[in-house]
């Protein structure tokens, strides 16, 4: 069984809420538009398991399959703006 990245075993509490939002967020755009998990599942090449453990906000699901959710869902300019450099307060700072 592979090890488990230190990172996923001591993530600060902010971090894991933040994991968690971000499932919720991905959860209520999969209902809002009646999909089922199955649906986005089969979609994405993941199974309904996988998916569900990201709408819960386990960390240790891949950030490919993260951003291959968003693209089924259509919300790829939303996280492209998220992650834009106006948001970053601290690099426009520096």
């Amino acid at each position: 069984m592979p090890k488990k990245s230190q990172c996923l075993t001591t993530m600060p509490r902010e971090l894991e809420d933040i994991v968690q939002e971000l499932g919720r967020r991905l959860r209520a755009a999969r209902l809002k538009r009646n999909w089922t998990l199955a649906d986005v599942a089969q979609r994405i090449g993941v199974t309904p398991v996988t998916l569900g453990r990201l709408e819960k906000g386990d960390p240790s699901v891949g950030v490919g399959i993260l951003v291959t959710a968003v693209w089924v869902l259509g919300l790829v300019k939303e996280f492209n703006d998220f992650l834009s450099a106006e948001h970053d307060e601290l690099g426009r700072g520096l």
